[in-house]
């Protein structure tokens, strides 16, 4: 993790359907903001970091979507 004068920032952030994004390409980065002003998490992306995250990304729904299916064939199972 890159630090700035010894200080390195974590952060846990809960995303729900509700939150706002705003997102902005500036040169070779992608600004975007979750959430508001008042309440909100900035983060700057590179291009090769979004590919990356497009696939972290793809494999979650996927996964979502197996839990959803197996959820669906045990209900069948025990009606």
């Amino acid at each position: 993790m890159f630090t700035h004068q010894g200080i390195a920032v974590s952060a846990w952030v809960n995303l729900d359907s509700s939150c706002s994004i705003k997102p902005d390409v500036y040169g070779e980065e992608l600004q975007i903001e979750f959430g508001s002003r008042g309440g909100s998490l900035g983060m700057v992306i590179t291009e090769d970091m979004v590919d990356r995250l497009a696939v972290v990304f793809a494999e979650a729904k996927a996964r979502f979507r197996e839990l959803d299916i197996e959820a669906e064939q045990q209900e069948l199972m025990t009606a």
